[in-house]
């Protein structure tokens, strides 16, 4: 399912100290401010992808948030309305 016509996707990581950090950026439609504080909930999705066919469930960013807490690690976000945004995932390694 795509959020945007054209654009693009970068998955990338690197190890600081005992974590691994993961991220994802996209050039998608990005996150408005007023919608931040809902995009880990489950069942909820963003005013602007609710206007768009073929949307999901609103359950893939609160199943990774989940899975990121079993594993003692950490979530968070930052976007641009219109330009994107970028997920990082946090790890702990041992």
């Amino acid at each position: 399912m795509l959020y945007t016509e054209k654009g693009s996707i970068t998955l990338g990581y690197n190890q600081e100290n005992s974590q691994i950090k993961l991220f994802v950026k996209d050039a998608g439609i990005g996150i408005s401010q007023k919608n931040m504080d809902i995009i880990f909930s489950p069942f909820r999705r963003s005013d602007e992808v609710l206007n768009q066919e073929g949307t999901g469930t609103g359950l893939g960013l609160s199943l990774v948030n989940e899975f990121v807490k079993i594993l003692n690690g950490k979530v968070w976000f930052g976007s641009e309305p219109n330009k994107g945004s970028i997920f990082f995932i946090s790890i702990p390694i041992k």
